[in-house]
């Protein structure tokens, strides 16, 4: 069993890495089986470690790139090495070697370590680390213009991330599916695309499919029934109006916890936000 700290491999919108202390206040002390959907960058998974663990998501690009770690990470990083060296050297343009390699990335069938590795590698270069879908479920993210080529794995924690993925159940699935197998004394940590704060502020492009005000409360009666069948629910979300009430009328302890806002382009534009810890056990 993985000891030491493993750090999320992939940069995600809305990453949990910074808020892993306050998360951890709120994890049970005894838990049975882990499951986190929504995993995207999974940093709670990796911060807990736990011995039964089962991440999902509906993004096969993204659940190919954790099934590959697990089952061939040598394979992963020769391929990453071979993509990363296209922007080194003098002269080359950036920008055009992104393009491309974005290019083959939307052709690449997600089955393969090489579409692994290429995911990271556009993870890593494209702007602010987002990965967002068109509606033809093409990821579309710009270059993000970098001064030096960015370091896209550190070897050791590739290796331990690794471990720790091939002893947990990964799927491309729905958190309906995915919690469906959850029992008394489980844990569920779910982190789905939030409630926008304004008409402005949303982003629920992880995939070519939204997800909308009836998801939230698809979403909201799932999480109760797992709680009143004795299943440890946790949740984040933004802290708005409508969550807050929303949660509350389904008997949840609404908690605001402050997170820092990293999708502006400018870091100037990065303030702190409220996010909503919603806790159901």
């Amino acid at each position: 069993m993985v000891i030491e700290k493993v750090s999320p491999l992939i940069k995600w919108v809305g990453g949990k890495s910074q808020l892993l202390p306050v998360l951890s206040e709120h994890v049970p002390e005894k838990l049975g089986r882990y499951f986190e959907p929504f995993c995207g960058g999974a940093a709670l998974f990796f911060h807990l470690q736990p011995e039964q663990g089962l991440i999902s998501d509906l993004n096969p690009r993204l659940i190919n790139f954790y099934t590959q770690v697990a089952d061939d990470p040598d394979a992963v990083i020769e391929q990453v090495r071979k993509f990363a060296s296209r922007f080194g050297g003098e002269g080359v343009d950036r920008k055009s070697v992104f393009l491309e390699l974005r290019h083959l990335f939307n052709k690449m069938i997600p089955e393969t370590p090489e579409a692994a590795a290429l995911f990271l590698v556009v993870n890593k270069t494209a702007f602010n680390g987002l990965y967002r879908e068109n509606l033809a479920g093409d990821f579309n993210v710009p270059f993000n213009s970098f001064k030096s080529i960015p370091k896209f794995f550190d070897e050791d924690n590739f290796s331990r991330a690794s471990t720790l993925l091939r002893g947990a159940t990964i799927k491309e699935a729905g958190y309906v599916e995915t919690v469906a197998e959850a029992k008394s004394g489980d844990f569920v940590y779910f982190d789905p695309p939030y409630v926008p704060l304004s008409p402005t502020a949303s982003f629920t492009s992880y995939t070519s499919k939204s997800f909308n005000e009836l998801n939230q409360l698809e979403l909201i009666d799932v999480a109760k029934s797992l709680r009143d069948s004795g299943v440890m629910v946790l949740l984040s979300n933004s802290y708005s109006d409508w969550v807050v009430d929303h949660y509350n009328k389904a008997g949840f302890e609404v908690n605001s916890v402050s997170a820092s806002r990293n999708v502006a382009a400018r870091a100037s534009s990065r303030s702190r936000v409220q996010e909503a810890l919603i806790k159901g056990y």
